[in-house]
């Protein structure tokens, strides 16, 4: 096109479409011609899941991921105008993050690959706070956790396995393959802890041009191409040889 619109950068003229319908009314299977069901082009986008495995620690890296928490930086943000009033509600606030890390700092720090362990731990150190809340405390506990293959399945109230978020995945599987053979296949080969959220299912339909037309072409031979490599060299080198008797 002229001009590109959107991203559509291609016109096609009368010649072109009569060409298309004319392969479009003939109906077979040729190397221009493809014939699939609508159900070919289709696929179900299938969320896989993997559980939550962490392990937890006390030390200066971790707790610098607290100042990430918005309820942390809360605490020193201050709404006063007065300049001395904010500077005093700033003063206080920081005063509070300092207590929240020196009571985190009692708890020992070694590694601990246990969630109601060191949920525990927390509570006994912070959990008597009147601005530590459930979500509040959570968020600290995750902060100073890190992904643990070795360590325990983390389970929710009623004792299922809760999901990575960071560990999330989606598999497209064609509509005509099966979803739990595939599955079995592709991912709990590999996976074995894993499971899907059929709760999240979505269909969609992709036609890739490319994978239903593609034609192999075999590479170059080497000697064709080292060939015009020794050409192009040669070239290169008589025109600097040019240049400098210019010069």
């Amino acid at each position: 096109m002229r001009k590109n619109l959107g991203n559509k950068r291609n016109e096609l003229h009368e010649e072109n479409i009569t060409s298309i319908m004319n392969l479009f009314n003939t109906f077979q299977n040729t190397d221009n011609i493809k014939i699939f069901d609508n159900e070919d082009f289709g696929y179900t986008k299938v969320t896989v899941e993997r559980p939550q495995q962490l392990n937890f620690k006390v030390d200066e890296e971790r707790l610098e991921n607290l100042y990430s928490i918005p309820a942390f930086n809360k605490l020193i943000a201050s709404k006063k105008k007065n300049p001395e009033e904010k500077e005093k509600g700033e003063k206080e606030g920081k005063q509070q993050q300092n207590k929240i890390i020196d009571a985190l700092k009692n708890i020992p720090n070694n590694l601990i690959k246990s969630y109601n362990e060191f949920d525990k731990l927390v509570t006994e150190e912070i959990g008597s706070f009147n601005i530590i809340t459930p979500t509040f405390k959570r968020n600290i506990i995750e902060k100073l956790s890190k992904h643990d293959d070795t360590a325990e399945y983390i389970k929710d109230s009623k004792g299922k396995l809760k999901p990575d978020p960071n560990l999330r995945d989606t598999e497209k599987i064609p509509l005509k393959t099966d979803i739990n053979s595939y599955f079995n296949k592709e991912v709990k080969k590999y996976y074995k802890d894993a499971w899907m959220d059929r709760k999240k299912d979505k269909i969609g339909y992709e036609i890739n041009f490319t994978r239903y037309f593609y034609k192999y072409e075999p590479p170059r031979p080497l000697e064709e191409i080292e060939a015009d490599i020794k050409k192009v060299t040669k070239e290169i080198q008589e025109l600097l040889s040019e240049n400098f008797d210019d010069v």
